[in-house]
């Protein structure tokens, strides 16, 4: 049961938070300053696994780049990471724990950044 959870965990990560086409569904910061290495890289959220976050693939104003809050679930999101963390021997290849969970802290760190901004 743990190997389903955390390949059900990583294609949530692939899928709805966009790690699996990052050139499509994240972005640089703007500005580095003193942001860690790790967090450089912004993902947001994406209302499920075909649209949101910074996809524009689709060319639908109604469907590219929306953000939904009720999408927001950073405390889910910190489990996940932690599950992944004490079952990273059933993360499937070629996905490493450090990606993944880089990728879940900076969807939670730029989700409160974007909901603060709002």
């Amino acid at each position: 049961i743990r190997e389903y959870a955390v390949k059900s965990i990583v294609a949530f990560v692939v899928d709805d938070l966009g790690y699996g086409l990052p050139k499509n569904n994240s972005r640089p910061v703007p500005v580095v300053g003193d942001i860690p290495e790790e967090l450089q890289t912004m993902y947001l959220w994406r209302g499920g696994s075909c649209w949101g976050g910074y996809d524009t693939s689709s060319g639908d104003s109604n469907r590219d780049l929306c953000v939904n809050p009720s999408y927001f679930s950073p405390g889910q999101w910190r489990i996940f990471r932690d599950y992944l963390t004490k079952y990273s021997k059933y993360i499937p290849q070629p996905f490493t724990l450090s990606s993944l969970v880089n990728t879940i802290n900076s969807s939670i760190v730029w989700g409160y950044n974007l909901i603060y901004r709002i």
